[in-house]
């Protein structure tokens, strides 16, 4: 006999009785009323279950023979193992890159399938996410470019994998870059304007931007370029140092700079 199956199962109970004669078992399977094994003549018989949904405690109530009835209640339970639910939807979320994707632990899951994919329909999926399995119910994803991912869970443990997951979306924010143009040499009291061009999801809240590394920023960019209106007094280099997009991504650019130097008229 089975101490555990799968949900939709049968299974069987063998009982060991003796006596003189004919012998008579009566059993519960705890949801039925008293069934009753009548003449068998060995030591063991075996009784089969109906399919089985949930945990099931059979009692062996009583064994009666040729001469008098003997009450037992001995009990025997077979655990039943369901396949986990279906995941509830991955929440949909924007990142800057690397994310931790996270959904609600389903009871009685050992385990979990992932499947990622570039398209909503799941048609072409993404090599190492065909799926992927995870013990936990989190994923650290590393490394990712930009765009819109599609993924969808499945629960699963020992007796089988139910259903996908609804699709969750993941929108990766590409990273900013800018170009800061209009540097050289200007008359000592004159001004330049200074044109900076950024690439990216805008419109961005916030530019940082440094003047002999004093640092400035710049609010609200509505469009993708500005101007820096500037008089140094000095030779001074203007550099763009990070840029906060739509999504809050912040971006650290590289050095993207132009000098401006004042110089004084020559006179012969």
């Amino acid at each position: 006999s089975n101490t555990s199956l799968c949900a939709g199962n049968t299974s069987s109970l063998n009982i060991t009785a003796a006596g003189t004669g004919t012998l008579y078992v009566v059993y519960t399977d705890g949801v039925n009323p008293a069934n009753t094994i009548i003449g068998f003549n060995n030591l063991v018989t075996t009784i089969g279950t109906n399919i089985l949904s949930q945990n099931t405690t059979f009692t062996l109530l009583s064994v009666t023979d040729d001469n008098c009835t003997f009450n037992v209640n001995q009990s025997y339970t077979i655990a039943v193992t369901t396949i986990p639910a279906i995941p509830a939807a991955i929440s949909q979320l924007t990142s800057c890159g690397g994310f931790s994707l996270n959904w609600t632990a389903v009871p009685g899951a050992t385990y979990y399938e992932v499947e990622r994919a570039t398209v909503a329909d799941f048609s072409t999926l993404i090599a190492g996410y065909n799926p992927a399995t995870v013990t936990g119910n989190n994923l650290n994803v590393l490394g990712e470019p930009s765009g819109i991912t599609y993924y969808r869970i499945r629960s699963g443990n020992l007796c089988g994998v139910n259903a996908n997951s609804p699709d969750g979306v993941v929108t990766i924010s590409g990273s900013s870059s800018a170009t800061i143009t209009g540097g050289g040499s200007i008359c000592i009291g004159n001004t330049v304007v200074l044109t900076v061009n950024i690439t990216g999801q805008g419109p961005f809240s916030t530019v940082y931007y440094t003047q002999n590394n004093t640092l400035s920023q710049v609010s609200n960019v509505a469009g993708n370029s500005f101007t820096i209106s500037a008089t140094p007094g000095t030779a001074t280099t203007y550099s763009v140092t990070g840029i906060v997009d739509a999504t809050g991504c912040n971006s650290v650019t590289e050095s993207v700079s132009a000098t401006v130097t004042p110089v004084m008229p020559q006179v012969a």
